[in-house]
């Protein structure tokens, strides 16, 4: 830390922290949420979900579970030895999105390869990793034999999103 009076360490700390600074990682695709945490079709809890092909249910909340108590350390640390708070945002939206690719559910493949990560700085987009799959179509799903199954669940029209900010 730089030496100073704690008059002049507190401006210089509004200074670091009082631009708004956030990170994302989307997955965008109709059913996204309810492999998560969600309900599919006929009420069946995404938990209780079979994943033979590999993946999990909760394949993003334990992610955020798991990384955000370690991402609000980087960031309190970053404050503390001033360093940009921009590198955090980034490299933990990087390990989330990693880790989210990794414990997704892979029945087509498709929602492990669909995830956007993002960080925002003052309103500008400074980190952009789109999705390798973008968002499929309901051909698309029909194609894939699965639509029907998606098209009546609870929250099946939804997608996944985890949002981190450093807002003052």
């Amino acid at each position: 830390m730089t030496a100073g009076t704690f008059g002049a360490r507190i401006d210089q700390l509004r200074e670091q922290v009082g631009k708004e600074t956030g990170g994302t990682v989307t997955v965008d695709q109709v059913y996204a949420h309810y492999q998560d945490s969600g309900e599919g079709p006929h009420g069946k809890p995404a938990a209780a979900f079979d994943h033979p092909e590999g993946g999990q249910a909760g394949y993003l909340s334990d992610t955020l579970t798991l990384y955000g108590p370690q991402f609000a350390q980087k960031i309190a640390d970053s404050i503390a030895e001033e360093e940009p708070m921009v590198q955090v945002f980034i490299g933990g939206v990087q390990d989330i999105g990693l880790s989210v690719e990794a414990l997704a559910p892979i029945e087509f493949g498709n929602l492990k390869e669909s995830s956007e990560r993002q960080v925002t700085h003052d309103g500008d987009v400074v980190f952009d990793v789109p999705a390798t799959v973008p968002r499929l179509s309901e051909e698309e799903l029909r194609q894939l034999g699965k639509f029907s199954k998606w098209k009546g669940g609870k929250g099946g029209k939804e997608w996944a999103n985890l949002s981190l900010d450093s807002t003052p």
